[in-house]
């Protein structure tokens, strides 16, 4: 299993991946500069035999985007399998929930947060999901308040994580978000964006959403 998103940062690593999945088989090659004029020899082990399955991980963009512009994509990913954006507030998924919070935080030296802040996340990510009923799965932007929050915490010098940092974590990323929204509405007045908000045109369209699933 790998994460995409790691995984095509690296182009070389890439093109390794998919050249071992092709022939079925790893080689081990020494890497070179190719700034410098010096050549390294060295014995070159057999191919080492390769029967396995590869998982990558990544949302819809990274999946569209690899489909598009690389032809073998399709061919050594064949199956695609889409992950449900959230799941039922159970016990046992606030405690699953936890878990994760607990181990993305010692995986990215984060620091540890209290029995409120892990209450804060389950909060959150009962509204990212916009049902109190359930829980979202969208691990990526939990983690990213986990970190802002376990940044904040630092910068005052506190060994753990309370609510307090989590909140402040959440009215950065609303402020973020509203900076958008004003420039949006400066362009608005400014005569930059032109919107009709009433009446009727012909072959106007004020707003347009196209989506391509494969």
């Amino acid at each position: 299993m790998l994460q995409a998103k790691d995984l095509i940062s690296n182009p070389a690593c890439y093109e390794a991946l998919k050249k071992a999945l092709t022939v079925k088989e790893i080689n081990i090659e020494n890497t070179t500069d190719q700034r410098s004029s010096m050549v390294l020899v060295s014995l070159k082990p057999e191919p080492i035999p390769l029967d396995l399955k590869v998982l990558l991980i990544g949302d819809a963009n990274i999946y569209y985007t690899l489909l598009s512009i690389d032809s073998d994509f399709r061919k050594l990913f064949r199956i695609k399998v889409e992950f449900e954006e959230s799941a039922p507030k159970t016990d046992e998924n606030i405690n699953k929930l936890a878990k994760f919070i607990h181990s993305f935080c010692e995986k990215e030296n984060l620091l540890p947060l209290d029995k409120e802040a892990t209450a804060k996340i389950v909060e959150f990510s009962s509204r990212l999901a916009d049902d109190k009923t359930k829980l979202s799965t969208k691990f990526n932007e939990i983690g990213e308040i986990v970190g802002e929050a376990s940044t904040w915490a630092k910068l005052n010098k506190q060994k753990l994580v309370t609510k307090e940092f989590i909140q402040k974590a959440l009215d950065e990323r609303i402020d973020r978000i509203k900076k958008y929204d004003s420039k949006y509405l400066e362009m608005i007045q400014e005569n930059t964006l032109l919107i009709t908000t009433d009446g009727f045109e012909v072959g106007q369209i004020n707003g347009l959403t196209v989506m391509t699933i494969r």
